[in-house]
């Protein structure tokens, strides 16, 4: 195929208008300057008469415009195509006389003066056409370096290089395969290399490795990626360039690399050096200088390109830091040079010429002044002469290249390994396509020549398809990379990865567009099978609550499940890329022997190894856990992976602590313990029970236990004994029993049922005390009745007597009572972290110290918990009880030392109410100081606050508005703003989030944040939820009527409504209502949402999501939920919170953390929508890192229906307006 009127740089002939208006000016400079020459060489006196200058300046326009006519005329006759230029036919001498004949009746003569005006014009002019050249020959050169690296990269996935990579020895298919892409491509060599840099396949030059191929394979190896050398000579004086790239497997591993040495010194840069006009001494060079000595690469006759290398000049064109470059040439010519840095290359592109030649035509002028008509005549024909041999060169070249690009296109055209297509971009339709397409679209080629390719797109894809190939027809893009899906002939739809390149003409409008494409059907469904199978996986650990690992022994590559960081107190990220890591992080007891489990398996032939011991959580403390490693080996039996799972043992080591425990507490109790089967036999006593009764274990076991029966008691008694077991299940009371030396002795007994599953008695269990220890016990039930039993504080009952007596006597002295309610912060997280024995430690710790710390007189006393209350009588002020207050805050703030040498800081909140100002007795005093330490809790922690009216104020607002809200939902205040979403690249307004708001007949417009909170707290929330739904769904449907196009409209989604009511039901109702079609209808949930019953959770929202709603989870960032966590619901968008936006151009953490959201998001297949964006910054960070989405005040605030609905129009209007202008 011919591929018509496109030209890559070449130079066109100077115009019939520049050369007329060329003569003109240099006849008009003429005629000024020669009278005075003429009259200063004569000593003339008189002034120059103007009429005979202004004669000679009309008879030079008058031969101007003769010259330009005759000129057009002859342009006109002899102009051909670009694709059509021959040589012509028509003689030239007619039209060549006719112009000389013009030209004899120019009377002025040129003097000496125009070399002063003209030398510098010239000199530019070289240098700019100099400089254009140097550019358009990088950018060939550059272009060039491109084609190759695609070509080599085409070939990564070549299943020829991968078997015999992955074979390690050759099948003649791999040799045959490079041979030919060494013909294809005037390659010097072509590598096959294993992932050690080992040689195992060389075609081509057969060259020892040079110095520069051996830092490329340094350089792949470490990065990983493809990379190239920098033009480079050999020995030889050839010039080379290395390209080098990684080859993997599907599972990316690492096979090898393939490397490709080129040798453009026989292909390119003859090409590329050619001068494209008919100077002599011009020339392109490639030069690399690097101060001390040039390396200059120039075009030889022999059509392979030379180099040499010179000591560098002090003067020299290639010295690319000074402009204009001018100085001594290889050739020890005097030269101008531009020079043009070649893309990631240290070598220049140099255009000269020889000065001496620039300046030519000025010095001939110079010699021939003498004589008017035969300068002005030879300088004119010597124009037109250039004028013509620049045309004729020009189709010429046109010619050329016209036939190597066809002859080049041809060659990859039939290439078997893509479908290729050239299309014609005003229609798309295809005009020419290769076997290899149709095949992969299974049309015959007639069928396919009367399609487009929007014909065969998926509907999907076409949108994106066409916003790529427009930047490509306004110039943004000559080419373009991307997948899509085709529907081939029989219906069904394909993957294929598509490069699509275009060529434009002289104007730089498209004229045809080129595409390759290669088919990825089944590589897509690999992926994804893997993925699923990868999935199912973690699943399976997931359930078993393993914590799952795994270690690449060949790249030493770990990997962690979310439970095995998080057993730990990570977070994956966190985890180092160290195989051995959890060598670091074994308890140094454990360690020795667990390696040596591990090197065992390892050495010998076993499939896995399982041994338990502690990993140190992030905390500190040590974590049990049951290793358990699987070893996979190669058919060799070489370990090259090992996979597992760790089993966290602290629940088992606690059963087996409390059973320790318990057993321990059983011997060592001083309370004689004895334990009977159904039929009331022995099976088990304590010590105590032996101390008491005189009986061994040996003499008491298998007998009853009337063994011990005294005799005093009746039938009678035994009797409610027995039917209150039967009947209650206990007894307990006082009773005589003989020890076995025959004395008597009061116990205090206590007896229990103990009942299996099925309610049937199984044993008895007897509890008793020697009755010696009465009045002891009966004190101390009386200290239990009063007091805390772990702290030894007086408690709640204790507390309203004493707080009743003190007010009493502040009643009859006159003075103030303080009650103060104190709360510990952060005390759960010792207990949660230590146990709740550390945290009982702690507590006792605290009650210390506040007692140390007040009078005798006061009143410390825990209420439960973390909770204590300090009753200061006697003082003067409340500054008194205030002072006091901060000081035990102080004081509780310092650190704690608890068992082990355990270190732990907590704070304090204090309320505090007064006597008599806030409360007239005990009970109010208490409820008041409960409400300050609310308010205390809220401002922050760590603080102290009075009660005041306020908080009762604010408890009566919070009434008032839940019942003015009950009265809205039923007056129709509630309405629906609407904030649009905007699509980040295309500007374009593609949803809306629906939001609440209340126009209060009292207040007017209120907010969400003053009256959500109630309503979750009340249960209006799903009421309120299921009128914005409603409405959103009623005002789309209105503008899916009214005409305007679809738009996704997102409503918040509670827990209430998730959790408390038909969901399904009331959507299937509002569908039927407003007949709002539930694609374009989103639901947003939060973290804490979707964190509560999380399998009714995922239950439900698959069901919404099968009637087509999109689900998006908003807010992302502010639970703690993660990524990798979230993937398990069927989410389709992830919302940023604002929280992350507003500070992202400044705080570095949040720039990081919000790019890495929306990579993860992408890799999970979920659209990222940003939240809060209110400044171009933040829009520009966003699109820098492929967010997709954002809403905020940059865009609009929530607005009416009616405003949103201009908004969307107005937003249309503008979309038409852009489409117009670049159609």
């Amino acid at each position: 195929m011919k591929l018509r009127n496109i030209t890559f740089g070449s130079r066109q002939p100077a115009s019939p208008m520049r050369l007329s208006l060329l003569y003109a000016l240099l006849g008009a400079v003429w005629i000024l300057i020669n009278d005075r020459l003429l009259t200063s060489s004569t000593d003339a006196v008189a002034a120059i008469d103007p009429i005979n200058i202004l004669l000679g300046l009309i008879l030079i326009a008058v031969n101007s415009g003769v010259l330009y006519l005759l000129l057009k005329t002859r342009n006109d006759n002899t102009k051909l195509p670009p694709h059509k230029a021959t040589t012509s036919t028509q003689s030239p001498t007619p039209f060549l006389l006719a112009v000389f004949v013009s030209l004899l009746l120019v009377a002025p003569m040129f003097n000496f003066g125009i070399n002063h005006i003209y030398a510098a014009k010239v000199e530019k002019d070289a240098y700019s056409d100099l400089r254009l050249i140097a550019e358009i020959r990088s950018l060939q050169l550059a272009r060039w370096v491109d084609a190759t690296r695609a070509e080599l990269e085409s070939q990564s996935n070549q299943r020829y290089l991968l078997q015999f990579l992955a074979n390690g020895q050759s099948t003649g298919n791999a040799e045959q395969q490079l041979d030919s892409l060494l013909r294809q491509y005037d390659f010097s060599s072509l590598s096959l290399l294993d992932a050690q840099g080992r040689t195992l396949l060389l075609r081509g030059n057969k060259t020892r490795k040079t110095e520069v191929q051996e830092a490329l394979f340094k350089e792949v190896q470490r990065n990983g990626k493809f990379s190239r050398s920098d033009f480079y000579l050999l020995p030889d004086g050839q010039i080379q360039l290395d390209l080098m790239l990684p080859l993997h497997n599907s599972d990316q591993t690492l096979l090898g690399y393939l490397r490709i040495s080129t040798a453009p010194h026989k292909s390119i840069l003859q090409q590329v050096l050619q001068w494209p006009n008919v100077n002599s001494s011009a020339e392109a060079l490639l030069v690399k200088s690097d101060g001390t000595r040039e390396q200059v690469v120039h075009a030889g006759q022999d059509e392979i390109a030379h180099a040499l290398t010179r000591p560098a000049m002090t003067i020299s064109p290639y010295d690319n830091t000074r402009y204009p470059a001018r100085g001594y040439d290889y050739h020890g010519n005097f030269v101008l040079a531009a020079h043009k840095p070649i893309e990631k290359s240290s070598w220049h592109i140099v255009a000269q010429i020889d000065k001496q030649e620039v300046m030519a035509p000025l010095q001939a002028l110079m010699q021939f002044s003498g004589v008017v008509l035969m300068v002005i005549s030879i300088i004119s024909f010597f124009l037109l002469l250039i004028w013509r041999q620049q045309r004729r060169a020009y189709e010429l070249e046109l010619m050329a290249q016209s036939g190597e690009r066809d002859r080049l296109l041809k060659r990859f055209y039939d290439l078997p390994f893509f479908g290729m297509a050239i299309s014609e971009p005003n229609s798309k339709r295809w005009i020419q396509v290769n076997d290899r397409l149709c095949e992969i679209l299974g049309y015959e080629r007639d069928e396919l020549l009367t399609l487009s390719w929007d014909d065969i797109t998926h509907p999907d894809d076409i949108a994106i398809d066409q916003d790529y190939f427009n930047q490509m027809l306004i110039g943004i893009l000559d080419r373009y990379g991307r997948e899509k899906r085709y529907r081939r002939k029989d219906g069904l739809y394909i993957d294929v990865k598509l490069e699509v390149n275009c060529l434009r003409n002289a104007d730089h409008q498209v004229e045809v567009v080129l595409t390759t494409m290669d088919d990825i059907t089944e590589a897509k469904r690999a992926a994804d099978a893997l993925r699923d199978s990868e999935q199912r996986l973690a699943l399976a650990f997931k359930a078993s609550r393993d914590a799952w690992w795994d270690v690449d022994l060949i790249t030493g590559r770990p990997r962690y499940s979310e439970l095995w960081a998080s057993m730990l107190g990570y977070q994956p990220v966190e985890l180092p890329d160290d195989p051995n890591y959890w060598q670091i992080i074994t308890h140094p007891e454990d360690l020795p022997q667990a390696l040596q489990v591990v090197s065992a398996a390892l050495n010998s032939q076993e499939s896995g190894y399982q041994v338990e011991l502690r990993l140190q959580h992030r905390d500190g403390h040590y974590v049990p856990v049951m290793m358990r490693g699987f070893i996979v080996r190669d058919p060799e039996g070489t370990p090259t992976r090992i996979t597992g799972a760790n089993t966290d043992l602290t629940a088992r080591k606690a059963g087996e602590e409390s059973m320790r425990m318990t057993t321990v507490v059983f011997e060592n109790t001083r309370e004689g313990i004895l334990v009977t089967d159904a039929d009331q036999r022995i099976v088990k006593i304590n010590r105590a029970f032996s101390e008491i009764s005189g009986y061994s274990a040996e003499e008491a076991i298998g007998l009853k236990p009337s063994l011990v029966s005294s005799g005093r008691h009746g039938r009678d008694f035994y009797s409610q004994m027995w039917h209150s077991l039967n009947t209650l299940g206990h007894w307990q009371g006082e009773i005589w029993n003989r020890r076995k030396n025959g004395e008597i002795h009061p116990e205090l007994l206590s007896i229990t049922a103990i009942k299996d599953g099925t309610g049937r008695v199984t044993n008895y269990v007897s509890i008793f005390a020697d009755i010696s220890s009465i009045k002891e016990s009966e004190a101390k039930l009386e200290f239990l009745a009063h007091h805390d039993p772990l702290t030894g504080l007086p408690n709640r009952l204790m507390l309203i007597s004493r707080l009743n007596h003190e007010i009493e006597i502040a009643k009859r002295n006159n003075t103030l009572i303080a009650l103060m309610m104190l709360d510990l912060d952060r005390f759960k997280n010792v207990n949660d972290s230590f146990g709740h024995p550390a945290g009982d430690a702690l507590l006792q710790q605290v009650a210390e110290r506040l007692t140390a710390r007040l009078r005798s007189v006061d009143t410390v006393t825990r209420l439960g918990g973390d909770e204590f209350t300090i009753v200061l009588g006697g003082i003067n002020q409340p500054e008194d009880a205030a002072r006091v207050a901060m000081d035990i805050i102080s004081m509780i703030e310092a650190p704690w030392k608890l068992a082990n040498n355990i270190e732990v800081r907590i704070g304090a909140s204090i309320g505090i109410s007064l006597y008599p100002g806030h409360g007239g007795d005990a009970m109010e005093l208490l409820q008041h100081a409960d409400a300050a330490l609310y308010q205390a809790k809220a401002a922050g922690r760590g603080c102290m606050r009075f009660f005041s009216e306020s908080l009762t104020k604010a408890a009566r607002e919070r009434f008032d508005i839940e019942a003015r809200l009950r009265n809205a939902l039923k007056q129709n205040e509630l309405m629906v703003y609407y904030q649009p979403k905007v699509d980040i690249n295309t500007r374009r307004i593609v949803g809306a989030e629906a939001l609440v708001r209340w126009q209060d007949p009292k207040d007017g417009l209120i907010m969400p944040l003053r009256f959500i909170g109630i309503a979750e707290e009340t249960g209006l929330v799903g009421a309120i939820g299921e009128f914005v739904l409603r409405q959103a769904c009623r005002d789309g449907r209105q503008w899916l009527d009214a005409g305007l196009p679809p738009l996704s409209i997102a409503v918040n989604l509670s827990t209430h409504q998730l959790h408390h009511s038909d969901m399904l039901a009331y959507v299937d109702k509002v569908y039927a209502e407003t007949g709002f079609p539930l694609e374009l209808l989103e639901f947003e949930l939060t973290e804490s949402v979707l964190m509560q019953r999380e399998s009714e959770v995922i239950n439900t929202l698959n069901k919404l999501r099968s009637k087509g709603i999109s689900l998006a989870i908003d807010d992302f960032g502010t639970g703690y939920s993660s990524l990798s966590y979230l993937k398990s619901f069927p989410l389709d968008v992830l919302k940023i919170d604002r929280s992350f936006i507003e500070d992202i151009e400044k705080d570095e953490d949040d720039r990081a953390i919000t790019a890495t959201i929306i990579g993860m998001a992408h890799t999970l297949g979920m659209h990222v929508v940003a939240e809060g964006v209110e400044t171009k910054e933040q829009l520009a960070f966003l699109r820098d890192h492929k967010c997709d989405m954002y809403q905020g005040y940059l865009y609009s605030p929530p607005v009416p229906v009616a405003q949103f609905v201009e908004m969307m129009r107005a937003s249309l209007a503008s979309e038409a307006v852009n489409l117009e202008q670049t159609g």
